[in-house]
């Protein structure tokens, strides 16, 4: 046990006691090595407590042992110079006891009450204990507390270092495991976004074939070539930053000689829709130039030479406007992929071929916008 007051070190230990026939209390009495009770109406401990420096006393007919000496100079330089020691039982070993104790005189060096003894260090050499001990006298054996104490803490120790380098191999182990996770997490989401990327794609190609079913599927009563016009203008505003579109009316085709396309739609009440839409990559940077052209009859009756007869299917010429509807799909699968590098023109000549007076003949000449004139002639539709 190791009591700290005033940057004292008091160090306790009961020894060994020599006499059994004597209480340890009487024991004491015969063998006093501490410092008179000044003060016999208080107890030892009121009178200590009261003048703490007599802890400092220790009579000089008992020299401290090289042990003791070392100890108490480790301890001085463990806790700094300004520390005294005090170890009246010898905590490691205690010196032979002489023979006769020598009666206490005024002319003792023991220090009188208030004096402070410097800390015994080995540089100023302790006495050394007797190799032997005198005749007569009877040598105390060291107390084993203290080794005792010493290798349990030493096993303790043992233990404590065994169990931090369990600890640390453990640590290392999670860290190392940790890492392992940490790149499996890395090329996890690596493949998850490559897999994102990939089902964006999927799902931008699927919107666009549904699409275009659905101009497909739709009644020509409903999808006229006006309808139908409006459907690109949607995808090129829903793509704005990507498309433009560009529709011409009847006027406008007449000015530029579509006379062919013109006379295709001559005998409908629905006026045809010359649409052209142009897909342009984000940047500007286009290394190819591509063009989708779709036809884009809403409803096909053969004209003058009607189709009749079994096999005809005239009642499924709605799909005659499949053509268009497919570049129209395939301008809403770009506008959400936007491709780079290439720039995409989606063209589309809607009207209906119907009968009626002002429509055109067997026999009859149109001249188209590059020039070329073109006899409408009859044909058996096989």
């Amino acid at each position: 046990m190791r009591g700290f007051q005033e940057n004292h070190v008091f160090m306790f230990r009961a020894p060994p006691n020599p006499s059994p026939s004597l209480s340890y209390d009487a024991e004491d009495e015969e063998d006093d090595e501490g410092p008179p009770n000044p003060n016999p109406s208080l107890s030892y401990d009121a009178a200590i407590a009261q003048e703490p420096e007599l802890l400092l006393h220790r009579p000089s007919a008992t020299p401290l042992s090289p042990q003791s000496s070392a100890s108490a100079a480790a301890a001085s330089r463990l806790l700094g110079p300004a520390v005294r020691v005090w170890d009246p039982c010898n905590l490691l070993l205690r010196p032979p006891r002489p023979p006769t104790q020598p009666p206490r005189s005024s002319s003792s060096p023991t220090a009188s009450a208030g004096t402070e003894l410097p800390a015994r260090t080995s540089s100023e050499g302790a006495a050394p204990a007797p190799s032997s001990p005198p005749q007569g006298g009877a040598r105390h054996e060291p107390s084993r507390c203290s080794s005792t104490r010493g290798g349990s803490l030493k096993k303790e120790y043992d233990d404590l270092n065994s169990k931090t380098l369990e600890a640390e191999k453990e640590v290392k182990l999670v860290q190392m495991k940790i890492q392992d996770t940490k790149a499996h997490l890395s090329k996890l989401q690596k493949d998850m976004d490559e897999l994102d990327k990939k089902l964006k794609y999927a799902s931008d190609v699927c919107t666009g074939v549904i699409f275009g079913k659905e101009l497909v599927n739709a009644p020509a009563n409903v999808l006229t070539p006006g309808v139908l016009a409006e459907e690109a203008s949607k995808v090129a505003s829903s793509y704005s930053d990507v498309f433009t579109a560009n529709i011409l009316d009847v006027e406008q085709c007449k000015e530029l000689k579509m006379g062919s396309y013109l006379g295709v739609a001559a005998a409908s009440a629905n006026p045809p829709h010359f649409i052209h839409l142009c897909y342009k990559p984000p940047g500007g940077d286009v290394k190819r130039k591509l063009a989708i052209v779709g036809k884009g009859l809403t409803f096909d009756s053969g004209g003058y030479n009607i189709k009749t007869g079994p096999g005809c299917s005239i009642e499924l010429m709605k799909f005659d406007m499949g053509g268009a509807a497919a570049a129209f799909g395939a301008a809403k699968a770009i506008g959400q992929i936007k491709p780079p590098g290439v720039e995409v023109h989606f063209v589309v000549a809607a009207c209906e071929n119907m009968i009626s007076g002002t429509g055109m003949r067997l026999g009859d000449i149109v001249i188209a916008s590059n020039g070329k004139t073109i006899e409408i002639s009859w044909s058996c539709g096989n």
